[in-house]
């Protein structure tokens, strides 16, 4: 049944690309019409089958830049093929004479239809690529009703989803660390996602894993494990996770400060090999001292009640990056009670982040790039 079920969406993804790709020659055509279909197509289809490549591969030297040049494709067949999907709809109101049909059979029209196109899709990428490069803060202030030792507030910076390896490496780190440390903060959380799911494609692995060592913290730097942290180099990622000097909490909790309690999950659904199982949020926090604040990390925001019934006061997670580009955030806000800010339920408050990083398209379109800043206040 599987098989079945996979043949038939790589039917359709062939089917789709195929349409987008007619499209794009077509426009082509009205600017340059002796252009020829030997020349187009297999640079086509060899820059969509740039994913499989640069995915299904081992890494190599040329690795890189094909995956670079698929993460961009995705980016422009997407928008490409939403724009096409809007043309389709206008020509289906010419059909009724709600638009007249002559009009856009007209070569002038055509010829301009292209030209717009090219012109939004590649503007689009453009901004796309430069907002997810531009840094935000965001801030929340949050009360927990419980006596924290000693601490009347702590001040967390949360980030998730850096996603390191052929998009995002040291450079994003050395700024991220940069950004962290002028916030001085108390303890640092990362929710997940360090690595976009092979070690083997961070770049200068040493160099970029002693740079989390400059974050300045009272309290350290802890994360937790995302979907992507995971897959056939996962060996190769917990050495990585180690050289960072971050204490990744693996199903576990502990105390700090004698003051709140910190506690870590797995991914609920990893992308290949993760290790041991997942525990249950409720087994990790069942000898936890719960008349203290307990604060969970766990990557995706889709376990709000097994976090509330097993006593977290608040919960970080990141994992939708808010659709990152439009329109994505209308589906992970059809996925997930909170996809993005936050959410009080019962006595668990939830603040999820858009992530700082990117996957897939190194884009951000109705979505920000973001460090998170939590001013906690204790009873």
């Amino acid at each position: 049944m599987f098989i079945i079920f996979a043949i038939l969406a790589l039917a359709i993804v062939l089917l789709v690309h195929y349409y987008v790709g007619r499209r794009i020659y077509q426009g082509l055509r009205q600017w340059f019409p002796n252009f020829k279909k030997v020349l187009f197509w297999p640079i086509f289809w060899l820059v969509v089958c740039s994913i499989i490549i640069a995915y299904a591969i081992p890494t190599y030297f040329f690795t890189k830049p094909i995956a670079i040049i698929a993460n961009y494709w995705l980016g422009i067949f997407f928008y490409t093929l939403l724009f096409l999907v809007i043309l389709e709809i206008v020509r289906i109101l010419s059909w009724v004479r709600i638009i007249p049909a002559k009009f856009l059979r007209s070569s002038q029209v055509r010829k301009m239809t292209a030209l717009v196109i090219l012109i939004l899709v590649i503007g689009i990428v453009i901004y796309g690529r430069i907002h997810a490069g531009q840094i935000q803060l965001a801030k929340y202030d949050v009360k927990i009703n419980k006596p924290a030792g000693e601490l009347q507030s702590l001040k967390i910076v949360l980030v998730s989803d850096l996603h390191l390896g052929y998009e995002h490496g040291k450079k994003d780190v050395e700024e991220m660390v940069t950004r962290i440390n002028t916030l001085e903060p108390d303890i640092v959380c990362i929710a997940g996602d360090l690595v976009d799911g092979n070690a083997e494609a961070v770049s200068d692995r040493a160099e970029t894993a002693a740079l989390f060592k400059d974050i300045k913290s009272e309290y350290g730097v802890y994360a937790c494990l995302g979907n992507h942290d995971a897959g056939g180099t996962y060996a190769e990622m917990e050495q990585f996770f180690q050289d960072t000097g971050i204490l990744f909490l693996d199903d576990e909790a502990l105390t700090i400060n004698n003051s709140f309690t910190l506690a870590g999950m797995k991914d609920s659904g990893p992308i290949g090999d993760q290790g041991e199982k997942r525990k249950t949020t409720a087994s990790v926090l069942k000898n936890v001292d719960k008349s203290k604040p307990v604060i969970l990390l766990d990557h995706r925001p889709s376990n709000l009640d097994e976090a509330l019934q097993a006593g977290a006061d608040l919960m970080l997670s990141g994992h939708t990056h808010h659709g990152q580009v439009f329109p994505g955030q209308l589906v992970t806000n059809m996925n997930f009670e909170v996809d993005y800010g936050y959410l009080k339920k019962d006595s668990l408050q939830t603040i999820v982040s858009s992530g700082i990083g990117t996957w897939g398209p190194p884009l951000r379109i109705g979505s920000d790039s973001e460090i998170v800043l939590i001013e906690v206040q204790f009873q």
